[in-house]
C-alpha cells in the first residue's frame, strides 16, 4: 500500500484536530481535584492534582497514529525529493534522526543512501539531533512501538500560581513546582513539604497534555490509518 504525501498529510491534520479537543476536555478544571498525601519514604507531605477519571484510551490512540503519520509524511516528502533529483526509487529512504551528532551522521548514510548531495545538505542543516533540533527530535522520537514509552503526559502548563502570597503561611522545607507526572495513579505532584513544615496557601494551576515519552497503546477499530513505507516498486 502506497499513501501520497497529501494523504498522510492530511490523516496528520484530521489527528490533531481530535487530539487538541479530547486534550482540551481532558484537563477541563472539572475534571480533576486537589489532593493532599504523605510519603512514607520521604517522610512529605505532597499535594497534587488528580483526575477525576482515567484518561480516555481515545487521546492516547490518536496520540500514537498522529505521531507515526508525521514521521511517515516526512518519510513521503524525502521519498519524493529524492526521486525529483534523480534517485531511480525511493526503497529504504527515510527520514534520519539521531541522539547526537555521530548517530545523525550515521543515520543519514544509513536511511539516505544514493540522495542527491544537495539533499543531504539540506538533511544535514535541519540537525534532528537532541542537541541540534531538540524539539523536532523529541517528536520524532516518539514515533513507532516501543513498549517502554508513555504516550501523553500531564503536568501545568505554565508555572504555578500562588495568590495573595503571604510569607507567614509558609514554613520549613517547601518545594513548589516539582511537577511529577505518575500516571499510573493519574496525578501530577505540585508541592511537597518536609516534615515540620507546611503550606496553606491556595494553588492556581492550569493543566495541559504534553506527548512525552510513553507505550503505545493496542490497535482499536476507529483508528487512523496507519500509512505503510512510501517505498514504490
Amino acid at each position: 500500500m502506497v499513501l501520497s504525501y497529501s494523504k498522510v498529510q492530511g490523516y496528520c491534520l484530521a489527528g490533531l484536530a481530535e487530539f487538541e479537543k479530547l486534550a482540551a476536555d481532558l484537563v477541563n478544571p472539572s475534571g480533576y481535584e486537589f489532593i493532599e498525601e504523605f510519603d512514607n519514604k520521604t517522610r512529605e507531605k505532597v499535594i497534587c492534582l488528580r483526575l477525576r477519571k482515567p484518561i480516555p484510551p481515545r487521546i492516547k490512540l490518536v496520540a500514537y497514529y498522529l505521531l507515526n503519520n508525521l514521521k511517515h509524511a516526512l518519510d513521503q516528502a524525502l521519498g519524493d525529493a529524492a526521486l525529483q533529483c534523480g534517485r531511480q526509487d525511493a526503497k529504504g529512504i527515510h527520514f534520519p534522526i539521531g541522539k547526537s551528532p555521530n548517530d545523525l551522521k550515521s543515520e543519514i548514510k544509513r536511511r539516505c543512501g544514493n540522495v542527491h548531495p544537495d539533499l543531504i545538505t539540506f538533511i544535514e542543516a535541519l540537525n534532528v539531533c537532541q542537541t541540534g533540533n531538540p524539539r523536532l527530535y523529541a517528536v520524532l522520537s516518539l514515533a513507532g512501538p516501543n513498549k517502554h514509552r508513555r504516550i501523553i503526559s500531564l503536568r501545568p502548563r505554565n508555572e504555578i500560581r500562588v495568590p495573595n502570597w503571604n510569607p507567614a503561611l509558609v514554613g520549613g522545607r517547601v518545594t513548589l513546582g516539582a511537577s511529577r507526572w505518575v500516571a499510573s495513579q493519574n496525578k501530577v505532584e505540585l508541592v511537597r513539604i518536609g516534615e515540620g513544615g507546611y503550606f496553606n496557601h491556595d494553588l492556581q494551576v492550569s493543566l495541559g497534555v504534553f506527548l512525552g515519552n510513553g507505550q503505545p497503546p493496542p490497535r482499536r477499530s476507529g483508528a487512523y490509518p496507519h500509512p505503510r513505507s512510501h517505498a514504490r516498486n
